[in-house]
This record gives C-alpha cells, structure tokens and sequence, in this order.
C-alpha cells in the first residue's frame, strides 16, 4: 500500500471512530413534560327562536337579511350588546328607524336601543340610517339601561342578557304598496346559550 492509500484508509477508521464515539456518548433524551389539562369552554352563541327558528341567529325576507351574534368579552362573559348585520335584498332603499327599536329584558321590562356608532360619535347622529338595495350595516345594539358613562367614554354590563330569551323588536321603513312608505316591525324573539 502507497501512503496516500494508507492515510485514507487512517483517516476513515478515525472518522468512524470520532463519529461512533459521539453517537455512543449522547446523553438520553430528557423525558417529555406531561401537557397540562386544557380546559376548553364552550362559546355562547345567539340563537332566534322566533319569528323563526335559527340556530345561527339568521333571518330573510323579501326587505333584508340580517343575522344576530353574541358579543363575548375576554373573560367568556356575554357582554350586553348584539352585533347585527342587516343586508338590504330589495330593490328599495330601507331605513332602520332607531328611536323605535326595542328590547324587552327577560324581566318585563322594554327599554330603547343604541347603535354603537352613536355612543362613539364625536357629534350627534341621525336617529335613522338608510341602507341602499345591496347595501350592508353592520353595527351593535345596545340596550340603555346597560351602559355606564365614564371619563373615558362608556362601559357596557356584562351577563344581563344572557339570562334567558329576550325580544328585540327593529324598526325598518321600505316601499308598501303604490310607492308608499310603511314601517314594518320586525320582533325577533333571542337566547343566548
């Protein structure tokens, strides 16, 4: 053997023997820490159980579609406002009269609506807004008797709704027949579970 040949074949067993010795020395893999239990709660959602049956809170007829979700803050709690988006389907503009949109709380009692674009608001707003055919809203009911001025701004309660089927009543005046313009109350009958 040349002593090229022989420093390659040292070479090699050196390698073997580094490579070995290393995949030999490694220290056993530490034992995997056992995951904690995640408890998983399950979210509250809205559901209408009048004028029809939605399990997703969803309503259609020929003037607007609108759906209903449950406003759940960080600590799971149901806060006391609705988000609702109200998509226009006719062929008319409709306008959602605000001044006489209601709730009636699981006591009895019926107080006003807010939107919460009203309660942001640096200036007044109209208590109506017009939604174009085709067109969306998307806002946030609020009940009056919930919310809590600060410095800052407004607070909402928490859990108020959430105590069993309330009725919401929206206010939408659309084309009646021969062009004429008509309000149409729409009681929608909520839970949230």
């Amino acid at each position: 053997m040349n002593d090229t040949t022989t420093l390659i074949v040292f070479g090699v067993a050196v390698a073997v023997l580094l490579i070995g010795g290393l995949a030999l020395n490694q220290p056993p893999p530490a034992p995997e820490p056992e995951p904690a239990p995640q408890v998983i709660v399950p979210q509250k959602t809205l559901e209408m159980l009048g004028p029809v049956y939605s399990e997703k809170g969803v309503f259609q007829d020929d003037a607007l579609y609108i759906s209903f979700k449950a406003a759940i803050d960080g600590d799971n709690k149901v806060e006391s406002k609705i988000p609702v988006w109200i998509h226009n389907v006719s062929s008319d503009a409709i306008v959602i009269l605000w001044d006489r949109c209601s709730i009636t709380m699981q006591d009895g009692n019926t107080v006003p609506l807010v939107p919460e674009s009203h309660l942001t608001a640096t200036e007044a707003l109209p208590d109506v807004i017009t939604i174009a055919p085709g067109g969306d809203l998307f806002e946030a009911l609020i009940p009056v008797t919930e919310i809590t001025r600060t410095d800052g701004g407004y607070t909402l309660s928490t859990e108020a709704i959430d105590q069993g089927p309330f009725l919401l009543t929206l206010a939408v005046e659309a084309t009646g027949d021969g062009c004429a313009r008509t309000i149409r109350y729409y009681p929608f009958r909520l839970i949230i579970r």
